[in-house]
């Protein structure tokens, strides 16, 4: 059996370890077929546990091979400093940094670039700059770590500035690399500057699938739903890139924020056709887009043909049902969704006592506000505080609202800042002008005080308008874009 075929049988084990092998097993196999004193054997057994995904066994391995005082080569450093990585183990990759510099290899394009991205994972950018700066000659996976190292720690504003200078180095008037232009789309979206990542994106000779998801969500996600929908329809077109469950998510949204009606039944259509409806990112996406679109009876259609729900997914039909002033509803599938063994999280909760709210169910929403503490050890944040404050003021217990208010942690120094409105030591009257927290619908605490008799505060409340209708929908652009989706054909992308 020759050395190559040996490596090969210790390689197959390796990816099958979990399902025919164990450790032992495969330290048997390595001390029986592997020549230990060839360093190509050492390099392709820690490539095998790296790509793996087994990082701790890679640097074993690595390590065991600086102990046989073997010399290693420009490939035995990639995937050991990738394993550091991986683990976000800085002590290991400043060692593997240290023996690539003694044996001339810290300038090799492969073994700086991993380097880069080791101590850009690491977050030590401050390093991974000045190696980048080291280089001498730099290719487009150097810049690309360098600038993914900037977007991962958010400093989105030093890969702009980093691209830029790439531009200049390279004399290049567009983008030309797929994965540069990629970071660069989410680098400028993650500033604001989504007309800057529509500029990257337009100027891309060639767009992958990740360039098109990119642009669609960074357009629905910042509010312009006219060109998130836009951008699909050019997506569509094409014929060379097929959109997938991604892709319409971020389509959803953009229905969802615009209140697209007819278009997201389109797209809803195409889901149907091409089987995505169990997908659990596009069935909760589905189930928002309804909701926010006033068709909730829909939306739980959408989600009783779920098989798969996530903790998303039923935040977002309690949150459908709490919008539309449903608390009953909302609190039934809150309960479902407990019983089922799905635990909530934070966002289940602001669902939760943003529709005991609206219905002005006090002591129900007083209850969840405790248990979520007690029982599912989540701590109420300023959203939940708001919709807490908002329950009691709508049903008159403005002393109440008030002194919870003040065990607020963080509006510990008398200025209380909810929705937009700022509060300090107010008095009972004063309080009218307290609005619901950004979750809870905007209603203003007073909605509904009259109702609940406020006795505990011992003044009368002044009227006031009442908050507008939830789930208050348009679709006057939407059946002319249904139209000219209607005839979208499946993707054959999943």
């Amino acid at each position: 059996m020759t050395a190559k075929w040996k490596i090969l049988r210790v390689s197959m084990h390796i990816h099958n370890r979990h399902r025919y092998t164990t450790d032992a097993n495969i330290t048997v196999l390595f001390n029986n077929y592997v020549d230990k004193s060839n360093v190509f054997s050492w390099n392709s057994i820690i490539a095998d546990l790296a790509r793996s995904g087994d990082s701790v066994e890679a640097l074993k391995a690595f390590s065991s091979m600086r102990k046989s005082s073997l010399k290693p080569n420009r490939s035995s450093f990639p995937c050991a400093i990738k394993s550091c990585s991986a683990l976000c183990d800085l002590k290991s990759g400043k060692q593997a940094h240290q023996q690539a510099f003694v044996f001339g290899y810290s300038s090799d394009l492969f073994v700086s670039s991993a380097l880069i991205d080791m101590y850009s994972k690491c977050g030590q950018l401050e390093d991974a700059r000045n190696l980048f700066d080291e280089i001498p000659q730099r290719n487009v996976v150097s810049w690309t770590s360098m600038i993914n190292g900037y977007v991962q720690n958010d400093c989105p504003r030093e890969a702009l500035l980093l691209f830029k200078k790439q531009l200049v180095e390279e004399s290049e008037c567009g983008v030309e690399e797929e994965g540069v232009g990629n970071t660069l789309i989410d680098a400028y979206g993650k500033c604001g500057e989504v007309n800057v990542s529509r500029k990257v994106f337009d100027e891309m000779n060639e767009k992958d699938l990740i360039s098109w998801n990119s642009m669609i969500a960074l357009c629905a996600q910042h509010g312009l739903s006219e060109e998130a929908i836009g951008a699909f329809r050019l997506m569509v077109r094409s014929t060379e890139v097929k959109y997938n469950a991604v892709t319409l998510s971020a389509v959803f949204l953009a229905c969802a924020h615009s209140g697209a009606l007819q278009i997201g039944k389109c797209v809803h259509d195409q889901v149907i056709k091409m089987n995505l409806e169990n997908d659990v990112y596009v069935g909760t996406s589905i189930i928002d887009m309804y909701c926010k679109c006033g068709r909730v009876k829909m939306a739980r259609r959408a989600f009783n043909r779920m098989t798969e729900k996530n903790v998303k997914s039923w935040s977002a039909m309690i949150a459908g049902y709490g919008m539309h002033g449903q608390a009953t509803e909302a609190l039934q599938v809150f309960s479902d969704m407990i019983k089922v063994g799905i635990k909530p999280n934070s966002i289940s909760f602001v669902s939760v006592l943003s529709a005991c709210s609206h219905a002005g169910l006090v002591d129900e929403g007083w209850h969840w506000f405790c248990t979520m503490q007690h029982r599912f050890n989540i701590e109420p944040t300023v959203e939940h505080y708001g919709c807490m404050v908002d329950l009691l003021g709508r049903a008159g217990y403005l002393k109440r609202a008030y002194n919870l208010i003040t065990e607020m942690r963080c509006f510990m120094n008398d200025n209380f800042n909810l929705s937009n409105r700022t509060l300090i030591r107010p008095s009972p009257m004063e309080m009218a002008g307290l609005g619901a927290g950004p979750s809870c619908g905007g209603g203003a605490v007073s909605n509904g005080a009259g109702a609940g008799g406020g006795a505990d505060d011992g003044q009368e409340w002044a009227g006031r308008s009442p908050a507008p209708s939830p789930g208050v929908a348009w679709a006057s652009r939407g059946r002319r874009g249904a139209r000219a989706l209607s005839q979208v054909p499946p993707s054959g992308g999943t």
